[in-house]
């Protein structure tokens, strides 16, 4: 609250730490100093309704508060209101003025501590430069849903244009918020179940609500709750206090996550992009900021935004993105004590940055991402050189968020790959003894049971270099999506019981080219998904890359892209489109200040030789080809 009329109180540090006056006694000092002008002798006098010509208790409590006793303190406040004043003190960034505050209006003080946020401060002012860099894509996003659904619009939707489950359930608002092309706009809401929106889909006929509960009348209930939904979002917009959803929306009850976003998403300036309870209350008690244990998620975000901003005002310079992020990643790297210079705000990773990593637009991005968070595993297959590898890992990176090894495993299946290795088996140990130790996919998949709140990506190199059945064993059934943690299966060495948890996730690679390799069998296949990945020769996002990051000229990179096409075209007529040349030879590799020589030793030791093993007995052939190259 700001308002010119109200001064602030001369503080001057009287070197009093202990305060032994009651609450009230101190509110009446101050009242009676601050708003009547009334004398220490005389405050103390009415308070204990005596005579003794005293008022050092009075002074104390002033001294207590850093308020000299002088003419400019005196009365400074006549004729106002003391809530008002005491509201103004309180959003002081000065805590001297806050506990003034708390005293006039009576409220809980706060028990901050300064170098606690002074660190937060300089955390934030460190990492502000990488926080724009990574989560601009985020603040357009969120600008983009204003657009697209103003708040007056929520009140007009469907019960199809809103929940999870219909005929058209991907343009949903709800698919768009958890999955779709607003996932980034704000905090992530993944995980728990449907009914985190009020009301989803489950069957041809049936809705379930809240407690995933069936709801009798569905279009009548989401005319009430789409109703409530919007006068509460309206609401916070107009209040300068937290609002108890449940109590006055009752319909919203159990939608914390799905409030908070859109909180945060309709009004930035009010709420942070965090919308976990927990975390939200390991910030409230780590900086020392009072509040109820029972608050909602929307409601400590509120109070932690408002906290914040109060006492670090630089973070009023710059968005609300920026500064809920810093808060979520200073969990990790301050309060839960991680290796400063090992911050994970240089580890996120957003759809923007797979995006720029890989040449795929947006729409066949979330084709892929669909596959595989339906299916649950893929093979990416391509000819030599398209980016599979690359592409797997940064595509769990974008689901994940950042950059986080630790829930990805990368392997490569060979000839001598063995079920022993993947699953469990006797192995010689360091005492050239033999024991029973478990596979690394048995080691990966509990680690993934004991994490149930993220997921976890298996990726395999070469997966049909190996002998698959071999290698899966019993996994051939474990590993279908509707198998998951339903099936089980007793392990032939150790006797364990084992499942594979439905927050693991496949991803295998297939070279086409290679001739030498075996097909992956029917079994095997119907339980996967297959994405082919071509040379992005012909997308514009390779140009782009070229020419932006590695800087080399257009024209070189329009010629080089003619060229390829050209080439991969008469490949597939020879022999198929399996054995295309993919772009990944000339990433990052091309040299601005020897652009031919660069390109042409890409050529001779990694392009030709492979052309050659194609054409093994038709010299004429690779004559042809290396002619056009």
């Amino acid at each position: 609250m700001n308002d010119d009329r109200i001064k602030l109180v001369y503080l001057e540090d009287q070197h009093i730490d202990s305060n032994p006056f009651t609450d009230d006694f101190n509110y009446y000092v101050l009242y009676e100093y601050l708003f009547k002008g009334s004398s220490m002798k005389t405050i103390e006098d009415n308070y204990y309704h005596d005579d003794k010509g005293r008022g050092f208790d009075a002074s104390r409590v002033l001294a207590f508060f850093k308020i000299p006793n002088n003419d400019n303190n005196k009365n400074i406040y006549n004729g106002m209101d003391v809530k008002i004043v005491g509201d103004y003190l309180i959003n002081n960034s000065n805590p001297d003025y806050r506990k003034i505050g708390e005293v006039l209006t009576k409220n809980t003080v706060e028990n901050v501590d300064t170098s606690l946020v002074a660190a937060f401060k300089k955390y934030y002012n460190k990492n502000l430069v990488n926080l724009v860099t990574n989560e601009r894509d985020s603040v357009e996003k969120r600008e983009k849903f204003k657009k697209e659904y103003p708040l007056e619009k929520l009140n007009t939707l469907s019960l199809e244009e809103y929940a999870l489950g219909g005929t058209n359930y991907k343009k949903s608002l709800c698919y768009k918020l958890e999955f779709g092309e607003y996932k980034d706009a704000g905090p992530g809401i993944g995980g728990s179940t449907a009914a985190k929106f009020g009301i989803y889909k489950h069957s041809e006929n049936e809705y379930y609500g809240r407690g995933n509960q069936l709801i009798n009348n569905p279009q009548e209930f989401w005319e009430n709750f789409k109703y409530q939904l919007y006068m509460f979002l309206k609401e916070y917009g107009e209040s300068d206090s937290p609002i108890k959803a449940a109590e006055k929306y009752p319909l919203l009850s159990g939608t914390s996550m799905l409030l908070t976003k859109l909180l945060y998403i309709y009004y930035p300036e009010k709420f942070l992009n965090i919308c976990s309870k927990n975390k939200l209350y390991v910030l409230m008690q780590y900086f020392g900021y009072s509040c109820e244990s029972n608050l909602q998620a929307e409601e400590l975000s509120f109070l932690l935004n408002k906290y914040i901003r109060r006492d670090v005002p630089e973070v009023n310079n710059n968005d609300t993105q920026y500064l809920g992020s810093s808060l979520w990643h200073f969990i990790d790297d301050v309060i839960n004590d991680k290796d400063e210079n090992e911050s994970t705000i240089n580890k996120k990773y957003t759809v923007s940055n797979f995006l720029d990593d890989v040449f795929m637009n947006e729409n066949d991005y979330y084709d892929l991402r669909n596959l595989l968070e339906t299916k649950m595993n893929i093979i990416l297959q391509g000819s030599p050189g398209v980016g599979k590898t690359f592409m797997a890992k940064r595509l769990a990176y974008s689901i994940i968020g950042e950059k986080d090894e630790s829930k990805i495993l990368s392997l490569q299946f060979h000839q001598s790959y063995s079920y022993e290795d993947f699953i469990e088996g006797i192995r010689p140990n360091k005492n050239n003894e033999f024991e029973l130790k478990d596979g690394v996919f048995k080691e990966f998949c509990e680690k993934a049971k004991n994490d149930k709140n993220n997921k976890y990506y298996c990726i395999i190199d070469e997966i049909n270099r190996g002998n698959l059945s071999k290698i899966l064993g019993e996994l051939m059934l474990l590993i279908e999506n509707d198998k998951r943690e339903e099936e089980k299966v007793v392990l032939p060495y150790s006797g364990d019981v084992f499942y594979v948890p439905n927050n693991v996730y496949i991803i295998g690679m297939m070279n086409t080219a290679d001739r030498s390799l075996a097909m992956v069998d029917y079994a095997l296949r119907r339980r996967f998904a297959f994405y082919e990945v071509d040379p992005a020769f012909s997308k514009p996002e390779f140009k782009k890359y070229l020419t932006n990051k590695n800087n080399i000229n257009a024209d070189f990179v329009e010629q080089l892209c003619t060229k390829f096409n050209k080439i991969n075209e008469n490949i597939e007529n020879d022999l198929n489109k399996g054995f295309k040349i993919g772009h990944s030879y000339f990433v990052d590799k091309l040299k601005v200040d020897d652009l031919q020589n660069s390109y042409n030793s890409i050529v001779k030791y990694e392009i030709l030789p492979l052309l050659k093993e194609y054409w093994i007995d038709d010299e004429e052939k690779v004559k042809e080809y290396s002619d056009m190259l």
